[in-house]
């Protein structure tokens, strides 16, 4: 694992981490802002995630966890960007298996306060008969 010029951490395989820097309220609390990144939120109008969005970064602060202890894991499409929205770590994963490399990374790091973040298509199985 090594730093690149980003603050991301990369493994061997490419996967990439978020580096997080702590912001404390002037009370020692985090709040909803230190959960925001700089980045633009880039989801169709009216789209639900910017809801759930919201509603995370208001209700992390309540957890007291500390933001170097929490991941976001997700899969491809829409959804997937929420680590990026999210100033904690995050990664990607490939389709359909976050739930799986969450359930790794916990295992491994029950330190760590894992969450996965799923779109329709990576959190359901169709089956075409044709």
């Amino acid at each position: 694992m090594a730093r690149s010029p980003t603050g991301m951490l990369t493994w061997s395989m490419g996967t990439r981490l978020r580096l997080s820097s702590i912001a404390v309220a002037t009370n020692g609390k985090l709040t909803a802002k230190d959960y925001k990144t700089d980045q633009e939120v880039r989801w169709c109008p009216g789209c639900g995630d910017y809801a759930i969005l919201a509603a995370l970064q208001s209700f992390m602060p309540e957890l007291d966890v500390p933001k170097e202890k929490i991941v976001f894991v997700s899969g491809i499409g829409c959804a997937a960007r929420f680590p990026y929205y999210m100033e904690t770590y995050g990664m990607h994963s490939i389709h359909g298996r976050a739930p799986a490399i969450a359930t790794g990374l916990s295992t491994s790091r029950p330190d760590l306060s894992v969450w996965v973040v799923t779109g329709r298509s990576c959190s359901s199985t169709t089956r075409s008969t044709g």
